[in-house]
């Protein structure tokens, strides 16, 4: 994440005691606020007062999880703490994120907070992905925080097959992007038998989608057209989920479509803090449902 110019936001933070102190009065986060500016323009690395990235922890225990000579494969503890790991990890990213964004506009209304030592570790654990509605972000699914500066203006390190493989490992179709007035939302038609079951089966998929599509642009990263076309796929998946009418997660799966775009030419980004939101409000619907979101992994960083 960067500030004014080429300066990152930590860099600006330490020249700047008014930026630093605007931070700090709308930061909600959990983390020391200069860790999170930290991690915000440098993810990969350990703070400079020596705490560890949250987003190499991540990734440490998803190779753990999802590696085939992972020491955790098929372990539901570690499965559990894997996805609370993100949680918080999405969180804390949508959290300083959201305080860079009012302090820069002057928009700062949330109570000053002590700036204190750095954070320990919770001893309760990190917040689960039904606890995240109220920081902002869904990027729990991503192996760590995205930082578009990082991506590369015009240079292909991944072969764009990587992409096109996702999308037949899901079964799905796909409309070349240089389409510019085609409607892009295409709802699927009523399902006669449709269960909940069936419909957080099909919200799996999109989270699957996003994860992997993401998790390989981070890994080695590719051209932002090929992510900005994924997203869009994202949209139609979306689209697509079938409900059943009158149920609490056809109301949250209804509350995200309204999100969608409605035109291929129109803007999507589903990692914005309001798919978020929506993400996690079906999220939680579903589990409440008794069927938990389960996301399906075969890249990594």
């Amino acid at each position: 994440m960067r500030g004014h110019g080429d300066e990152d936001i930590f860099a600006r933070a330490q020249r700047d005691p008014a930026f630093l102190a605007a931070v700090r009065v709308a930061y909600s986060g959990d983390q020391h606020v200069l860790n999170a500016l930290w991690w915000a323009a440098h993810p990969a690395d350990a703070a400079p007062d020596g705490t560890p990235s949250p987003a190499n922890q991540l990734r440490d225990l998803q190779k753990r999880v999802f590696s085939a000579n992972g020491d955790s494969v098929g372990d539901p503890q570690a499965t559990l703490a894997l996805r609370e790991l993100q949680a918080t990890v999405a969180a804390d990213r949508a959290a300083i994120a959201i305080a860079v964004r009012s302090a820069e506009s002057g928009a700062v209304t949330q109570p000053a907070r002590s700036p204190g030592p750095p954070a320990a570790p919770s001893v309760a654990g990190p917040r689960t992905v039904h606890e995240v509605s109220s920081k902002g972000s869904f990027q729990q699914l991503v192996e760590e925080p995205l930082d578009e500066t990082a991506l590369p203006g015009g240079r292909r390190s991944r072969n764009a097959l990587l992409i096109l493989g996702i999308l037949i490992a899901l079964g799905v179709g796909f409309v070349v992007g240089t389409q510019t007035d085609a409607s892009l939302v295409t709802a699927s038609p009523p399902a006669a038998t449709v269960t909940v079951e069936e419909t957080c089966a099909q919200v799996s998929d999109v989270f699957t989608f996003m994860h992997n599509v993401h998790g390989s642009l981070l890994a080695e990263p590719s051209l932002q057209q090929e992510f900005e076309g994924a997203a869009r796929l994202v949209a139609r998946l979306t689209a697509q989920v079938d409900t059943v009418p009158g149920s609490a997660v056809a109301d949250q799966v209804e509350a995200l479509k309204d999100l969608l775009p409605s035109a291929a030419n129109e803007p999507i980004d589903p990692l914005s803090p309001e798919w978020g939101q929506a993400l996690t409000g079906v999220s939680a619907a579903c589990g409440a449902a008794g069927f938990d979101i389960s996301v399906d992994a075969w890249t990594s960083g």
